[in-house]
C-alpha cells in the first residue's frame, strides 16, 4: 500500500492531464518502474562438480516495488516539468564579459545537483563569508537536492552557465506579492568581469516581469564591492547597529 505521508505533495499532480500526457510519452521513466514490479526470470545455478554445489533452481517471485524511490522519482519529474514550462524558460539571457567571454543566464534545473555541488565547493571561504555571513561548512548531495527543487514560483533561482559550468547563482525570493528578498553568489575566478552586476540586472527584471516592486537583500558591510553596484541599481542601505550587516532595499 502506498504511503499516505506521500500524497499531499503527489496530489495537485497525479489528476493533471498535461502531467499524464507527458508521463506517458516519458519512455526512460516508465522502463524504470516496469523493471521494479517486473517478475525476477527463474535462476539455475550451474556449478562444477569439484565445487561440491548441486544444480540450484530458485522460483520466479516478484520483486515488491519500492514507493519510496518510485515516489522520488514522480516528484522529481514534476519539479522538472516546472523547469520546462515557458513562464519559467522565458527567463533566459546571454551577455559577453567584459574579457569577451559568453555565459548564459537560466533558472535552476533539478539536474544541476553536481554542478551545484562543484560550484559550492570552488568558492573560497571569503566568498562564502560575504554571501551567507559563516565559514565555509560541508555540503552534500542531500542537501543541494533541497535547493535545486523549486516551485519557480515563489522563489526562482538563476544560474550564470560558461561552457556547462556553473560560475554564478542567483537568488529571488517572494516575501509576498509586492516584495521579494535578492541574493547573488559569484565563484571566486569570475569576480570583476560584470558577471554579478549583470545578475542583479537580471533579477531586477524579472522582478519587474513579476509585478514585483519591492526587493531587499543583507550585505556585511565591510562588502565594499557589492555594495557600490548595489547603490548604482538605485538600492538604499540602512545599518543594523546589533549586527554586522547592512539592509539593502530598492522601489522598482
Amino acid at each position: 500500500m502506498l504511503p499516505t505521508k506521500y500524497f499531499d505533495e503527489l496530489t495537485p499532480y497525479i489528476f493533471n492531464r498535461k502531467f499524464l500526457k507527458v508521463f506517458k510519452n516519458l519512455d526512460p521513466l516508465k522502463q524504470k518502474l516496469q523493471h521494479e514490479t517486473a517478475c525476477k526470470k527463474q535462476i539455475t545455478i550451474r556449478l562444477t562438480k569439484n565445487m561440491g554445489v548441486k544444480k540450484k533452481s530458485v522460483k520466479n517471485s516478484r520483486v515488491k516495488p519500492s514507493y519510496k524511490n518510485l515516489i522520488v522519482s514522480l516528484i522529481d519529474l514534476m519539479y522538472y516539468l516546472r523547469y520546462l514550462d515557458p513562464d519559467t524558460q522565458k527567463y533566459r539571457k546571454e551577455f559577453t564579459t567584459k574579457t569577451n567571454e559568453s555565459v548564459t543566464f537560466r533558472p535552476l534545473s533539478p539536474k544541476d545537483d553536481r554542478k551545484v555541488l562543484e560550484f559550492y565547493n570552488g568558492l573560497s571561504g571569503d566568498t562564502i563569508y560575504f554571501r551567507f555571513f559563516s565559514h565555509k561548512k560541508t555540503v552534500n548531495l542531500r542537501l543541494v537536492r533541497k535547493y535545486t527543487r523549486i516551485d519557480y514560483e515563489k522563489q526562482l533561482v538563476i544560474v550564470a552557465e560558461r561552457e556547462d559550468e556553473i560560475i554564478g547563482i542567483g537568488h529571488l525570493m517572494l516575501a509576498d506579492e509586492q516584495s521579494a528578498e535578492m541574493a547573488v553568489i559569484i565563484a571566486d575566478r569570475w569576480q570583476h568581469k560584470g558577471v554579478g552586476t549583470q545578475m542583479l540586472h537580471f533579477l531586477v527584471d524579472i522582478a519587474r516581469d513579476k509585478g514585483i516592486h519591492h526587493l531587499y537583500g543583507t550585505v556585511l558591510r565591510n562588502n565594499v564591492r557589492i555594495l557600490k553596484t548595489i547603490e548604482k541599481l538605485g538600492f538604499k542601505t540602512r545599518k543594523r547597529f546589533d549586527r554586522g550587516d547592512l539592509e539593502v532595499e530598492a522601489y522598482i
